[in-house]
């Protein structure tokens, strides 16, 4: 009876019919609807994985080549002298969080780009280690930084010590969201706490992927949403809550290094006169930077193509914050961040060690 009750219940919230049937009919009714939903989820999943890995192909096919590439790394690596466990793959679609709505799908696929490349930077490096064994020396960490389909830098992790360090020198005025994650914090599933230096820089290129992916989906929306105000808001958020980490962990880094040379000398001179850190230094600044360029030069040419869709925009400053409203709803561009770190960065000392990095 208690069962049946559940029965009636559960089709009572689909039908404003209520449901009285015999017991066997009501078993048949409750397990047809169970399959209905079971199917239906499963279906959504399916169509959500497809989808999320054929937008990457037309829209970003260097981050479809990382996802093929990610998930083409073993579990299991066999090196000279050491077999390293590496773990299972992290299924991507934890990071889609609705797999019913083609926009959100497409909102979160930046995120998901950004936490796949995390995961790929340990376990691409083994998997470049095995194939060529010569770079390997047992008890030393590795990362792999990716680049695109052409161009990945394999760096050994040597120890450095934890970016919380630094947090009592940065100024007040820049200690912001990120600032409060990333650095004014002691938790070592942080890269930048468990691996210092090397945690800054891998984190800085995972938000230049992040913000190239949401760059990047720009064609889809001018092909497919263009009369959607509401898709072109999700389209600049993406933009604007990755691309300020340009110039913030450009700033940590610097921070770092200046720190290190008064109170961590020889952990300074080790990386400031490592080659293969500065050309992975010098790469991540460059390609960041010229995502940043792209957008500034395309924005004006979005913003006239929509108006003349009939979509308006306009912008208006409330407490030191521009604001991008588009038929009404608000993105903030986080210009005050932008400026404020891009200012910071014109110190001296930093310009002499973002010098001695690239030179």
């Amino acid at each position: 009876m208690a069962k049946l009750n559940k029965i009636i219940y559960f089709w009572n919230i689909f039908s404003e019919t209520p449901l009285i049937l015999p017991n066997y009919k009501a078993m048949k009714i409750y397990f047809l609807v169970l399959l209905l939903f079971s199917t239906w989820g499963t279906y959504a999943q399916t169509s959500a994985r497809k989808y999320a890995i054929q937008f990457l192909r037309v829209h970003s096919p260097e981050h479809a080549y990382l996802l093929q590439k990610y998930y083409q790394t073993n579990s299991i690596v066999h090196l000279p002298s050491a077999t390293i466990n590496i773990g299972r793959h992290l299924d991507f679609m934890i990071y889609l969080t609705d797999t019913t709505h083609r926009d959100v799908i497409i909102h979160e696929i930046p995120l998901m780009i950004h936490e796949i490349y995390h995961d790929y930077a340990r376990r691409g490096a083994y998997k470049f280690l095995e194939e060529n064994p010569k770079f390997f020396e047992a008890g030393k960490e590795y990362l792999l930084f990716y680049f695109d389909e052409t161009k990945e830098l394999l760096a050994e992790v040597f120890t450095t010590f934890p970016a919380h360090e630094i947090a009592k020198i940065i100024p007040n005025n820049l200690r912001e969201e990120r600032y409060k994650t990333f650095i004014d914090t002691k938790n070592l599933a942080l890269l930048p706490q468990k691996n210092g230096f090397f945690g800054l820089l891998d984190e800085w290129n995972a938000f230049f992927h992040q913000t190239w992916v949401a760059f990047e989906s720009k064609e889809f929306y001018e092909r497919e949403s263009f009369q959607d105000a509401k898709h072109w808001e999700g389209y600049f958020s993406n933009y604007y809550d990755s691309y300020h980490a340009y110039v913030e962990f450009k700033y940590y880094i610097l921070k770092y290094l200046q720190y290190a040379k008064y109170k961590h000398p020889q952990t300074y001179e080790k990386i400031i006169l490592n080659s293969q850190i500065k050309t992975i230094y010098k790469e991540i600044d460059r390609r960041f930077k010229k995502i940043l360029d792209d957008f500034n030069h395309y924005r004006p040419l979005v913003i006239n193509f929509l108006e003349k869709k009939g979509i308006q925009l306009s912008e208006e400053v409330h407490n030191g914050h521009t604001i991008l409203f588009i038929m009404g709803i608000g993105v903030d561009t986080q210009d005050r961040i932008f400026k404020l770190y891009e200012k910071a960065l014109e110190d001296d000392e930093l310009k002499n060690i973002d010098f001695q990095l690239k030179h």
